[in-house]
């Protein structure tokens, strides 16, 4: 199409150039050029390719039109192709990559690393002394109910008065102890398990990353209806932990005991 084109001009140029020429000698000259039988023949080449009755400058003209619009076509024809193709690429839906997830039991794992077993076993070396005290307190109070339910009628009222003040400071005093023992043990388990916990967190990142985990998430048997057993790490994270701080490693930092 471009070889055309050029070829089209140049062709113009050479009959803009003849006619400067036959005007440059007159009328006459002109006149004849236009009666030849070259022209003639021209202007009938014209009328069979659909061009029409054309005079040298008007032949030009519609020529040279239909030689730019055939130029400018492919690109017009390229420029609406261009939006369809836009429009197939972004309808294409992009491709999802499989999500590895996993569970934990972070409970479990806590109290079953060695150093959980052995911080909170110390608890409950608590809770067992706090039972014995409380056991004591609680036989206290029942000897004393004991002294005022058999010898009611043979104390004085005075005697009986004082005996049930006993019993009631003694009842308090049980009540506290009870209520502050709980606090206590509350604590000394928050604070181990709170100490694991934070230490567990490092562990735990690069365990999933080993595995190549999108996501874990905390198990729940509660929350959780069903989850394959092969997707809970829990024993894998325990003992990944028990690696990173083995026993002899040092201990979790301990609540402050009460004098």
């Amino acid at each position: 199409m471009i070889a055309f084109a050029d070829a089209f001009r140049s062709r113009q140029s050479a009959l803009l150039d003849s006619r400067r020429m036959l005007e440059s000698r007159g009328p006459t000259a002109l006149t004849h050029w236009n009666k030849t039988a070259g022209w003639k023949r021209i202007r009938r080449r014209s009328r069979q390719s659909g061009l029409g009755e054309m005079t040298p400058m008007n032949r030009i003209s519609k020529v040279a039109g239909s030689a730019l619009a055939l130029l400018f076509l492919p690109a017009g024809l390229s420029m609406a192709q261009a939006p369809a193709a836009q429009a197939q690429a972004e309808a294409a839906p992009a491709a999802i990559a499989p999500v590895k997830i996993a569970w934990i039991s972070l409970e479990e794992a806590i109290l079953q690393t060695e150093e959980g077993k052995r911080e909170l076993g110390e608890v409950q070396k608590f809770v067992e002394k706090k039972n014995q005290e409380l056991q004591a307190y609680q036989k206290e109070l029942e000897t004393l109910r004991t002294q005022l339910q058999v010898q009611a009628d043979k104390l004085t009222d005075e005697a009986r008065d004082e005996l049930e003040e006993q019993i009631d400071a003694k009842q308090t005093s049980l009540q506290r102890f009870q209520q502050d023992t709980q606090k206590e043990i509350d604590s000394r388990r928050n604070r181990v398990t709170n100490a694991i916990g934070r230490k567990m967190l490092p562990v735990i990142e690069k365990v999933c990353k080993e595995k190549g985990l999108n996501a874990l998430f905390f198990y729940n048997p509660s929350r959780d209806g069903w989850v394959d057993p092969s997707l809970i790490i829990t024993a894998e994270i325990i003992k990944a932990y028990n690696a990173a701080y083995p026993p002899g490693a040092a201990k979790a930092p301990e609540a402050v005991q009460k004098p």
